[in-house]
């Protein structure tokens, strides 16, 4: 059984018709943010008579430098983006990488996901609190993007060894437009998800 992640009903229109004919995947809204859709998640896999064979997050995301409205991304790289002034443990990693789910081998992409606890409205923000950005060029930046849920399922995953990844569409550049053109943009972005989750489970 896939798990397929959505952080609200009505972030993609359309999906749960489509899934009516799925018999292999079970949909889970896992409510809105970092640590709320981890504790969801962790819940159902405590009630669960087995684990998924994979679990595939379906949400959108935020560009730092030069990205594009509406441009997709399958990635297993994630972020945490620690403040300058924390002492991180040992035992904690800024960056780690996801099982890839089977069949998604070559889907795969580059692109690094990281979270914030809500949509990042000041982009001179990152580069001056968080480590995870400073001297990184732009083409560096690009690499990054934005997802309030990403980094907490992600980090679930990797220690429950569920394979995973994360279906994102971007809606919005970081900062102080963000959350404007997330509401003009997500609904649209939903659509494609779906059209992009159709091609990955025809």
């Amino acid at each position: 059984m896939i798990w397929l992640l959505v952080a609200h009903p009505r972030e993609i229109h359309g999906l749960t018709d489509w899934l009516k004919e799925k018999k292999k995947f079970k949909l889970i809204f896992t409510g809105i943010g970092l640590l709320d859709s981890m504790a969801k998640v962790a819940m159902e896999l405590a009630r669960a008579e087995q684990k998924p064979s994979a679990m595939i997050q379906l949400g959108t995301a935020g560009f730092l430098d030069n990205g594009a409205l509406f441009d997709c991304t399958l990635s297993h790289r994630f972020a945490m983006p620690f403040y300058r002034s924390e002492e991180i443990p040992e035992f904690m990693h800024p960056l780690w990488q996801t099982k890839i789910p089977p069949g998604m081998e070559t889907m795969i992409d580059s692109k690094i996901i990281y979270s914030t606890f809500g949509i990042t409205v000041d982009e001179s923000w990152l580069l001056e609190s968080l480590p995870l950005f400073q001297k990184k060029t732009s083409t560096e930046m690009n690499e990054y993007w934005e997802n309030m849920e990403a980094t907490g399922l992600s980090y679930l995953a990797a220690r429950e060894q569920i394979p995973y990844a994360a279906l994102l569409c971007v809606t919005n550049k970081v900062g102080k437009n963000g959350r404007k053109d997330w509401w003009q943009n997500q609904e649209k972005a939903g659509e494609l998800l779906l059209e992009k989750l159709e091609k990955i489970f025809p």
